[in-house]
């Protein structure tokens, strides 16, 4: 593993030092860049978690409060989203296969187009 590091730091340095930075400046520059990057990964997910659980907790006081749906039918959509989700998540369920269903079946465009090209 070491060594791996220490290649990498190499050719960090080698391709920071064609930017014009030298040196003990390249190989420090590599290290703020590993440790940014960690510390991305590391709160990525808890963003993702807040983002969810906040669209999941207004999605179930609309369908309560707006649309007079009770404990049994929120809990049942919101287990059938999550079930969606989850395959979505594990590539078992296109993403871009929904979408367009949903433009399709419900009129509605979600997201930016630009967004799911390539998929």
């Amino acid at each position: 593993m070491r060594a791996i590091v220490n290649i990498l730091s190499r050719r960090e340095g080698l391709r920071m030092s064609r930017l014009g930075v030298q040196g003990v400046n390249a190989y420090r520059a590599g290290q703020e860049q590993r440790a940014i990057q960690a510390e991305i990964e590391r709160i990525i997910p808890n963003i993702i978690k807040d983002a969810v659980e906040m669209y999941s907790i207004a999605l179930a006081n609309v369908l309560h409060d707006k649309h007079g749906m009770g404990k049994v039918r929120v809990r049942r959509i919101l287990e059938q989203v999550d079930t969606v989700c989850d395959g979505i998540a594990r590539g078992d369920i296109d993403i871009v296969d929904v979408r367009e269903a949903v433009i399709e079946d419900v009129g509605i465009i979600i997201g930016d187009d630009e967004n799911y090209k390539g998929r």
